[in-house]
């Protein structure tokens, strides 16, 4: 099922499952750090130890997501308040994740600046979550929609 986000141009994936957005920033902010340690240090276990956690979010096993389970400490350690938002934009974006580590471990060896390049996207991406909530897979599921429905569209025309 898809809504309308508060950005009546952008549509993310809902679930109606609530998560801490305190929490899923705090991941993020996560993120952050240990794509620009790879973009300084190219040591491509930073992007396998990404691959994994995502992979753990992605799929319903964050009680195997160390950054999770940091995030969750974090919260509870400071009392940060619960503030809920819906599962399904943090699930697309963490299988966006895991799509930007794969790229990430393929271009280590032949093109590492290719390699750091993603990391730097995955920079930016988890920054703009951290600091200002802004959810970059919510932006990228709308183009893919719009993309995905006006192929239909077009091959449908052409029926």
């Amino acid at each position: 099922m898809i809504v309308m986000s508060t950005n009546s141009s952008v549509e993310c994936p809902v679930r109606h499952v609530t998560i801490n957005e305190n929490s899923a920033r705090i991941i993020a902010l996560q993120v952050l750090v240990i794509s620009l340690l790879y973009s300084i240090t190219s040591w491509p276990l930073l992007i396998v130890f990404l691959l994994i956690d995502f992979f753990a979010r992605g799929f319903g096993f964050n009680k195997f997501s160390l950054l999770s389970q940091i995030a969750s400490g974090i919260v509870k350690l400071f009392a940060i308040a619960y503030n809920p938002i819906d599962e399904g934009p943090k699930l697309f974006a963490a299988r966006l994740g895991i799509i930007l580590c794969l790229l990430i471990l393929v271009f280590h060896t032949g093109f590492p600046s290719i390699a750091i390049g993603f990391a730097i996207v995955f920079s930016l991406f988890s920054s703009l979550e951290a600091f200002v909530g802004f959810c970059a897979g919510c932006h990228i599921h709308a183009i893919g929609e719009k993309f995905f429905n006006s192929s239909v569209m077009r091959l449908r025309e052409h029926d």
